[in-house]
């Protein structure tokens, strides 16, 4: 279970970084925790570059990650359908 949880963190991570590089935001630091048995990951950017986006561009960066949940969400429903 925990380990569903951190590669669905990294999916949704993954999304707001490659959402970033397509405005080319630098990634400021990329990583992961774990909290007690909890694991999380996380993406930053410089806060300069996100300031200096125009409104619908910080909106796609900021959006990317639930977008690509809900993507891989919609595969995975798809592929527990076919079997």
């Amino acid at each position: 279970m925990l380990a569903a949880l951190f590669c669905s963190q990294i999916i949704h991570e993954l999304g707001h970084a490659v959402s970033g590089a397509l405005e080319s935001i630098p990634i400021q630091s990329a990583g992961a925790a774990l909290t007690l048995v909890i694991p999380s990951a996380f993406v930053a950017f410089p806060t300069s570059y996100i300031d200096a986006l125009k409104p619908l561009a910080r909106a796609r960066v900021i959006a990317a990650g639930p977008c690509t949940m809900q993507s891989a969400g919609s595969f995975f429903l798809f592929l527990a359908g076919c079997s």
